[in-house]
């Protein structure tokens, strides 16, 4: 079983993969990921989510979708490892 942290590290990648072009940029876990934050706007974060998803195979709940603005990589990783088996 994955631990937030590894989780949270394998989203850091996905995000820089997805919407970062690659960047290498230090990205705290507990920073918010909208244009206050990492710098996503809406699209971005729907990129990025979706991107989330495909990832790990599961659904991000609306609950989390809902509240793009003020998300963090530690809340999507709480969100991924709720739908892991």
């Amino acid at each position: 079983m994955q631990t937030k942290g590894q989780v949270a590290e394998r989203l850091v990648n996905v995000m820089r993969e997805a919407v970062l072009d690659g960047s290498d940029r230090d990205i705290e876990t507990n920073e918010l990921l909208g244009e206050e934050g990492v710098g996503l706007d809406s699209l971005a974060m729907v990129q990025f989510l979706t991107a989330v998803e495909q990832q790990f195979r599961v659904e991000i709940p609306v609950d989390v979708w809902s509240r793009v603005g003020q998300l963090t990589l530690d809340d999507c990783a709480e969100a991924v490892l709720k739908q892991l088996p």
